[in-house]
């Protein structure tokens, strides 16, 4: 009996990824996608599936151990570790790359910086995030969050971080705690 079945399962890989559902709660899930020749990063395996016109995808609560069907309007956010090798190579493709805040419904903020092309007549922010994706692609140093547009309030554009000049050092009595990118912050406003 097993033998029989086995012959139609298809190979599947793993991806973690920490995920904030519309009911305020944060998990860590194990997702399955199809093996596919080519390597590709985990955040582009992971857009694909949010992307994808079938609503439920299979996974594994990490915190609860149980086996489930996700549903991709429940996702708020979805981050995975970045891939450096692999990503880093393609963000060279992007002509604007801009700094933003992402003000979700749930009275939390997330950091980070978008990537895209558009044609010069379409350049602007609005006319990416009224794109027809589902969720925008937020990077930081380390982690790749996708973003649901269904749960943005609104989106802030930031200055840029200079990497070339060096800014003298603030006093110690005078500094104040920074903010990682993509840090997650509740009503500080």
């Amino acid at each position: 009996m097993g033998s029989y079945t086995a012959t139609y399962r298809i190979p599947k890989d793993r991806v973690n990824v920490r995920i904030l559902l519309r009911n305020q709660t944060t998990h860590q899930f194990e997702l399955f996608v199809p093996i596919r020749q080519e390597m590709r990063p985990p955040g582009q395996i992971l857009r694909e599936l949010l992307e994808q016109d079938k609503p439920f995808f299979p996974g594994r609560d990490l915190d609860l151990d149980d086996f489930v069907l996700l549903h991709r309007d429940a996702v708020v956010w979805a981050a995975v570790d970045k891939d450096l090798e692999r990503e880093l190579d393609h963000l060279d493709l992007y002509d604007h790359k801009l700094r933003v805040r992402v003000h979700l419904a749930m009275d939390t903020r997330l950091e980070g910086s978008v990537y895209y092309t558009a044609p010069s007549a379409k350049a602007r922010l609005v006319d990416y995030l009224n794109g027809t994706e589902r969720f925008v692609f937020l990077h930081s140093a380390d982690r790749l969050v996708l973003v649901n547009k269904r749960y943005i309030d609104f989106v802030t554009e930031l200055p840029m971080r200079s990497t070339t000049r060096q800014l003298p050092p603030v006093p110690k009595e005078e500094a104040a705690d920074p903010q990682p990118d993509t840090e997650e912050t509740r009503g500080e406003d």
